[in-house]
Protein backbone atom coordinates (compact mmCIF):
# COMPACT_ATOMS: atom_id res chain seq x y z
CA UNK A 1 0.00 0.00 0.00
CA UNK A 2 1.26 3.49 -0.85
CA UNK A 3 1.38 5.53 2.35
CA UNK A 4 3.60 7.47 4.71
CA UNK A 5 6.02 5.18 6.55
CA UNK A 6 8.69 5.02 9.23
CA UNK A 7 12.14 3.62 8.50
CA UNK A 8 12.98 1.86 11.75
CA UNK A 9 16.65 1.15 12.35
CA UNK A 10 18.75 -1.15 14.52
CA UNK A 11 19.21 -0.19 18.16
CA UNK A 12 16.77 2.73 17.86
CA UNK A 13 15.37 4.18 21.09
CA UNK A 14 11.64 4.37 20.29
CA UNK A 15 9.30 6.97 21.74
CA UNK A 16 5.61 6.35 22.37
CA UNK A 17 4.52 8.98 19.85
CA UNK A 18 6.68 7.30 17.18
CA UNK A 19 4.99 3.95 17.71
CA UNK A 20 1.57 5.61 17.72
CA UNK A 21 2.30 7.51 14.51
CA UNK A 22 3.10 4.30 12.63
CA UNK A 23 -0.43 3.07 13.29
CA UNK A 24 -1.81 6.48 12.36
CA UNK A 25 -0.06 6.32 8.98
CA UNK A 26 -1.86 3.05 8.19
CA UNK A 27 -5.20 4.41 9.38
CA UNK A 28 -4.79 7.60 7.33
CA UNK A 29 -3.93 5.61 4.21
CA UNK A 30 -7.18 3.64 4.49
CA UNK A 31 -9.11 6.87 5.09
CA UNK A 32 -7.63 8.52 2.01
CA UNK A 33 -8.75 5.69 -0.24
CA UNK A 34 -12.37 6.57 0.46
CA UNK A 35 -11.71 10.31 0.22
CA UNK A 36 -9.93 9.94 -3.12
CA UNK A 37 -12.81 7.90 -4.59
CA UNK A 38 -15.50 10.14 -3.12
CA UNK A 39 -17.11 7.26 -1.25
CA UNK A 40 -19.05 8.06 1.91
CA UNK A 41 -22.36 7.39 3.58
CA UNK A 42 -24.26 4.80 5.59
CA UNK A 43 -23.11 1.37 4.41
CA UNK A 44 -25.93 -0.88 3.11
CA UNK A 45 -24.32 -4.15 4.18
CA UNK A 46 -22.74 -5.65 7.27
CA UNK A 47 -26.01 -5.96 9.17
CA UNK A 48 -29.53 -6.90 8.14
CA UNK A 49 -31.40 -4.39 5.93
CA UNK A 50 -33.24 -3.13 9.01
CA UNK A 51 -29.93 -2.39 10.73
CA UNK A 52 -28.55 0.44 8.62
CA UNK A 53 -28.58 3.29 11.14
CA UNK A 54 -32.28 3.87 10.58
CA UNK A 55 -34.08 6.23 12.96
CA UNK A 56 -37.51 5.43 14.41
CA UNK A 57 -39.85 6.68 17.11
CA UNK A 58 -39.40 5.42 20.66
CA UNK A 59 -41.95 3.35 22.56
CA UNK A 60 -43.64 4.87 24.42
CA UNK A 61 -43.45 8.08 22.36
CA UNK A 62 -41.01 10.64 23.72
CA UNK A 63 -38.38 13.10 22.56
CA UNK A 64 -35.98 10.16 22.35
CA UNK A 65 -35.56 8.10 19.17
CA UNK A 66 -34.25 4.64 18.39
CA UNK A 67 -31.19 4.38 16.14
CA UNK A 68 -30.57 0.97 14.56
CA UNK A 69 -27.20 -0.72 14.31
CA UNK A 70 -25.03 -0.08 11.27
CA UNK A 71 -21.80 1.33 9.93
CA UNK A 72 -20.60 3.97 7.52
CA UNK A 73 -17.83 6.28 6.34
CA UNK A 74 -17.64 10.06 6.67
CA UNK A 75 -16.54 12.42 3.91
CA UNK A 76 -13.16 12.42 5.64
CA UNK A 77 -12.93 8.65 5.07
CA UNK A 78 -13.34 7.81 8.76
CA UNK A 79 -15.10 4.53 9.50
CA UNK A 80 -17.76 4.34 12.19
CA UNK A 81 -19.78 1.46 13.58
CA UNK A 82 -22.81 1.15 15.84
CA UNK A 83 -22.93 -2.37 17.28
CA UNK A 84 -25.95 -2.03 19.54
CA UNK A 85 -29.11 0.06 19.52
CA UNK A 86 -29.60 0.34 23.27
CA UNK A 87 -28.81 4.03 23.84
CA UNK A 88 -31.53 6.43 22.67
CA UNK A 89 -30.56 10.00 21.76
CA UNK A 90 -32.79 12.72 23.16
CA UNK A 91 -33.69 15.30 20.51
CA UNK A 92 -35.06 17.57 23.23
CA UNK A 93 -31.54 18.75 24.13
CA UNK A 94 -28.58 19.51 21.88
CA UNK A 95 -25.00 18.31 22.21
CA UNK A 96 -24.30 21.12 24.69
CA UNK A 97 -27.25 20.17 26.89
CA UNK A 98 -29.38 23.18 25.84
CA UNK A 99 -33.15 22.65 25.26
CA UNK A 100 -34.10 22.47 21.59
CA UNK A 101 -37.86 23.14 21.81
CA UNK A 102 -38.40 26.71 20.50
CA UNK A 103 -40.58 29.43 21.93
CA UNK A 104 -44.18 30.18 20.99
CA UNK A 105 -44.52 31.29 17.35
CA UNK A 106 -41.19 29.81 16.33
CA UNK A 107 -39.81 26.64 14.73
CA UNK A 108 -36.44 24.95 14.93
CA UNK A 109 -34.81 22.08 13.08
CA UNK A 110 -32.67 19.59 14.97
CA UNK A 111 -30.34 17.20 13.16
CA UNK A 112 -29.05 13.89 14.45
CA UNK A 113 -25.47 13.08 13.39
CA UNK A 114 -23.27 10.04 13.97
CA UNK A 115 -19.50 10.45 14.32
CA UNK A 116 -16.60 8.01 14.58
CA UNK A 117 -15.38 7.42 18.10
CA UNK A 118 -13.56 4.97 20.34
CA UNK A 119 -14.49 2.95 23.40
CA UNK A 120 -11.53 2.92 25.79
CA UNK A 121 -10.81 -0.06 28.05
CA UNK A 122 -8.08 -2.11 29.78
CA UNK A 123 -6.79 0.17 32.55
CA UNK A 124 -3.02 0.21 32.95
CA UNK A 125 -0.37 2.43 34.53
CA UNK A 126 2.62 3.65 32.54
CA UNK A 127 6.21 4.10 33.70
CA UNK A 128 5.41 7.60 34.94
CA UNK A 129 2.58 6.27 37.14
CA UNK A 130 0.02 7.81 34.76
CA UNK A 131 -3.20 5.75 34.22
CA UNK A 132 -3.83 4.81 30.57
CA UNK A 133 -6.46 2.91 28.58
CA UNK A 134 -4.61 0.34 26.51
CA UNK A 135 -7.45 -0.75 24.18
CA UNK A 136 -9.24 1.63 21.77
CA UNK A 137 -12.23 -0.12 20.15
CA UNK A 138 -13.79 1.64 17.16
CA UNK A 139 -17.32 2.80 17.99
CA UNK A 140 -19.32 5.97 17.39
CA UNK A 141 -20.82 9.08 18.97
CA UNK A 142 -24.34 10.47 18.41
CA UNK A 143 -24.78 14.26 18.41
CA UNK A 144 -27.94 16.36 18.33
CA UNK A 145 -27.29 19.67 16.57
CA UNK A 146 -29.88 22.45 16.92
CA UNK A 147 -30.56 24.87 14.12
CA UNK A 148 -31.38 28.52 14.65
CA UNK A 149 -34.80 29.23 16.15
CA UNK A 150 -36.90 31.20 13.66
CA UNK A 151 -40.44 32.29 12.90
CA UNK A 152 -42.80 29.51 11.81
CA UNK A 153 -42.03 28.43 8.26
CA UNK A 154 -38.58 30.03 8.09
CA UNK A 155 -36.38 27.64 10.11
CA UNK A 156 -33.26 26.34 8.35
CA UNK A 157 -31.74 22.89 8.79
CA UNK A 158 -28.24 22.63 10.28
CA UNK A 159 -25.45 22.26 7.74
CA UNK A 160 -24.12 18.86 6.75
CA UNK A 161 -20.68 17.94 8.06
CA UNK A 162 -17.51 16.35 6.76
CA UNK A 163 -16.69 14.65 10.06
CA UNK A 164 -20.11 13.03 10.58
CA UNK A 165 -23.05 11.45 8.78
CA UNK A 166 -26.56 12.85 9.00
CA UNK A 167 -29.16 10.34 10.17
CA UNK A 168 -32.27 12.53 10.22
CA UNK A 169 -33.77 15.99 10.71
CA UNK A 170 -36.79 16.85 12.85
CA UNK A 171 -38.79 20.09 12.79
CA UNK A 172 -39.86 21.22 16.28
CA UNK A 173 -42.29 23.86 17.49
CA UNK A 174 -43.20 25.21 20.91
CA UNK A 175 -45.59 22.30 21.57
CA UNK A 176 -43.18 19.52 20.65
CA UNK A 177 -43.19 16.77 23.26
CA UNK A 178 -42.63 13.59 21.25
CA UNK A 179 -41.01 12.44 18.01
CA UNK A 180 -42.99 10.25 15.58
CA UNK A 181 -42.23 8.31 12.42
CA UNK A 182 -42.82 10.12 9.14
CA UNK A 183 -45.48 9.08 6.66
CA UNK A 184 -43.53 10.19 3.58
CA UNK A 185 -44.70 13.81 3.83
CA UNK A 186 -44.50 16.07 0.79
CA UNK A 187 -43.48 18.94 3.07
CA UNK A 188 -41.84 19.05 6.52
CA UNK A 189 -44.26 18.07 9.28
CA UNK A 190 -43.66 19.09 12.87
CA UNK A 191 -42.33 16.29 15.13
CA UNK A 192 -41.95 13.80 12.25
CA UNK A 193 -38.62 12.09 11.53
CA UNK A 194 -37.40 13.51 8.21
CA UNK A 195 -35.05 11.15 6.36
CA UNK A 196 -34.84 13.08 3.09
CA UNK A 197 -31.25 14.21 3.79
CA UNK A 198 -30.10 10.97 5.41
CA UNK A 199 -26.69 10.22 3.93
CA UNK A 200 -27.27 6.74 2.56
CA UNK A 201 -24.53 4.96 0.66
CA UNK A 202 -25.97 4.16 -2.75
CA UNK A 203 -23.86 2.47 -5.43
CA UNK A 204 -25.16 2.69 -8.97
CA UNK A 205 -24.80 0.12 -11.71
CA UNK A 206 -23.10 2.97 -13.56
CA UNK A 207 -20.09 2.56 -11.28
CA UNK A 208 -19.52 -0.77 -13.02
CA UNK A 209 -19.36 1.10 -16.32
CA UNK A 210 -16.63 3.39 -15.09
CA UNK A 211 -18.77 6.03 -13.41
CA UNK A 212 -18.99 6.57 -9.67
CA UNK A 213 -22.08 8.58 -8.74
CA UNK A 214 -22.40 10.61 -5.58
CA UNK A 215 -24.11 9.01 -2.61
CA UNK A 216 -26.40 12.05 -2.41
CA UNK A 217 -28.09 10.92 -5.63
CA UNK A 218 -29.91 8.26 -3.66
CA UNK A 219 -32.62 5.85 -4.68
CA UNK A 220 -35.77 6.10 -2.61
CA UNK A 221 -37.44 2.71 -2.94
CA UNK A 222 -40.71 3.96 -1.46
CA UNK A 223 -40.98 6.70 -4.07
CA UNK A 224 -39.66 4.75 -7.03
CA UNK A 225 -42.15 1.94 -6.58
CA UNK A 226 -45.06 4.37 -6.37
CA UNK A 227 -47.58 5.03 -9.09
CA UNK A 228 -47.24 8.16 -11.24
CA UNK A 229 -47.45 11.04 -10.65
CA UNK A 230 -46.15 10.37 -7.11
CA UNK A 231 -42.93 8.77 -8.38
CA UNK A 232 -39.83 10.92 -7.97
CA UNK A 233 -37.97 11.49 -11.24
CA UNK A 234 -35.32 13.75 -9.68
CA UNK A 235 -32.80 11.06 -8.82
CA UNK A 236 -30.06 9.79 -11.09
CA UNK A 237 -30.96 6.35 -9.78
CA UNK A 238 -34.64 6.72 -10.71
CA UNK A 239 -35.88 3.35 -11.91
CA UNK A 240 -32.39 1.90 -12.04
CA UNK A 241 -32.18 -1.81 -11.27
CA UNK A 242 -35.60 -1.70 -9.60
CA UNK A 243 -38.70 -3.45 -10.96
CA UNK A 244 -40.96 -0.60 -12.01
CA UNK A 245 -43.87 -2.48 -13.53
CA UNK A 246 -45.00 -5.98 -14.44
CA UNK A 247 -47.80 -7.74 -16.24
CA UNK A 248 -48.96 -11.26 -16.99
CA UNK A 249 -50.13 -11.18 -20.61
CA UNK A 250 -51.91 -13.78 -22.72
CA UNK A 251 -50.92 -14.60 -26.30
CA UNK A 252 -53.50 -12.17 -27.65
CA UNK A 253 -51.94 -9.31 -25.68
CA UNK A 254 -54.61 -9.00 -22.99
CA UNK A 255 -53.64 -8.31 -19.35
CA UNK A 256 -54.30 -11.12 -16.87
CA UNK A 257 -52.69 -9.32 -13.90
CA UNK A 258 -50.46 -6.26 -13.65
CA UNK A 259 -48.79 -3.54 -11.58
CA UNK A 260 -48.07 -0.04 -12.95
CA UNK A 261 -49.21 -1.14 -16.42
CA UNK A 262 -52.12 0.74 -18.00
CA UNK A 263 -52.60 -1.47 -21.05
CA UNK A 264 -50.95 -3.98 -23.38
CA UNK A 265 -51.44 -4.60 -27.08
CA UNK A 266 -50.17 -7.22 -29.51
CA UNK A 267 -48.88 -5.33 -32.55
CA UNK A 268 -47.35 -8.22 -34.48
CA UNK A 269 -45.95 -11.73 -34.19
CA UNK A 270 -43.95 -11.78 -30.97
CA UNK A 271 -44.31 -7.99 -30.55
CA UNK A 272 -46.23 -6.29 -27.73
CA UNK A 273 -46.59 -2.64 -26.69
CA UNK A 274 -46.74 -2.02 -22.93
CA UNK A 275 -48.27 1.32 -21.90
CA UNK A 276 -47.02 2.70 -18.58
CA UNK A 277 -48.22 5.62 -16.43
CA UNK A 278 -46.95 9.06 -17.35
CA UNK A 279 -43.79 9.87 -15.40
CA UNK A 280 -42.77 6.28 -14.68
CA UNK A 281 -39.70 6.87 -16.85
CA UNK A 282 -38.24 10.27 -17.67
CA UNK A 283 -35.84 11.01 -20.51
CA UNK A 284 -34.19 13.73 -18.43
CA UNK A 285 -33.04 11.02 -16.03
CA UNK A 286 -30.80 9.33 -18.59
CA UNK A 287 -32.77 6.15 -17.86
CA UNK A 288 -34.00 3.71 -20.51
CA UNK A 289 -36.63 1.07 -19.80
CA UNK A 290 -35.79 -2.57 -20.37
CA UNK A 291 -37.93 -5.66 -20.09
CA UNK A 292 -37.42 -9.32 -19.44
CA UNK A 293 -39.91 -12.14 -19.54
CA UNK A 294 -40.32 -15.83 -18.96
CA UNK A 295 -42.96 -18.17 -20.29
CA UNK A 296 -45.12 -19.07 -17.30
CA UNK A 297 -45.27 -22.75 -18.24
CA UNK A 298 -41.85 -23.26 -19.82
CA UNK A 299 -38.40 -21.74 -19.83
CA UNK A 300 -39.04 -19.10 -22.44
CA UNK A 301 -36.27 -16.77 -23.60
CA UNK A 302 -35.22 -13.48 -22.07
CA UNK A 303 -36.09 -10.85 -24.64
CA UNK A 304 -35.23 -7.26 -25.45
CA UNK A 305 -37.27 -4.10 -25.38
CA UNK A 306 -37.11 -0.53 -26.59
CA UNK A 307 -38.88 2.65 -25.60
CA UNK A 308 -41.34 3.80 -28.26
CA UNK A 309 -42.18 6.89 -26.21
CA UNK A 310 -42.01 8.12 -22.62
CA UNK A 311 -44.94 5.85 -21.76
CA UNK A 312 -44.76 2.90 -24.17
CA UNK A 313 -42.26 0.04 -24.15
CA UNK A 314 -42.19 -2.32 -27.14
CA UNK A 315 -41.34 -5.90 -26.25
CA UNK A 316 -40.12 -8.52 -28.71
CA UNK A 317 -40.51 -12.19 -27.80
CA UNK A 318 -40.08 -15.55 -29.46
CA UNK A 319 -43.00 -17.04 -27.56
CA UNK A 320 -45.57 -16.89 -30.38
CA UNK A 321 -43.29 -16.54 -33.42
CA UNK A 322 -44.10 -19.38 -35.88
CA UNK A 323 -41.36 -21.96 -36.20
CA UNK A 324 -39.59 -21.18 -32.91
CA UNK A 325 -41.42 -23.90 -31.02
CA UNK A 326 -42.75 -21.82 -28.13
CA UNK A 327 -46.43 -22.19 -27.30
CA UNK A 328 -48.96 -19.35 -27.37
CA UNK A 329 -49.34 -19.27 -23.59
CA UNK A 330 -49.49 -16.47 -21.01
CA UNK A 331 -46.15 -14.94 -20.12
CA UNK A 332 -44.77 -12.45 -17.63
CA UNK A 333 -43.21 -9.11 -18.54
CA UNK A 334 -41.17 -7.16 -15.99
CA UNK A 335 -40.16 -3.57 -16.77
CA UNK A 336 -36.89 -2.40 -15.24
CA UNK A 337 -34.72 0.68 -15.62
CA UNK A 338 -31.10 0.92 -16.65
CA UNK A 339 -28.75 3.84 -17.29
CA UNK A 340 -28.77 5.09 -20.85
CA UNK A 341 -25.46 4.50 -22.65
CA UNK A 342 -24.11 7.93 -23.51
Amino acid sequence: MSMDKKDWYFDQPVREDELDSAFEFVSTAFDQRFVDMGWYGIAPNGFTPADQLGVAQDAPLAMTVVVAKGRGYTKEGKRLIRKTATDKPNLGVDLNGAPTVPGVGNDRYVSLFILPGYSLSDDRVDGNAVPVKFNKELMHTLEVVAGVEAAVGTAVKPALRNDALLLCDVLLNSASAQIIDAVLPAAPVVNEIDLTRSEKWEVSAESMMGKVLKATESLDIAKNLGVAPTVDASSKFYAEAVPRAWATVDAAGAIIASYNVLSTAKVGAGTYDITLPTGLFAATNDICPMACMRNVFANGPVTTAEGISATVVRVFTWIDVPGWGFADSPFNIVIWGRPAIT
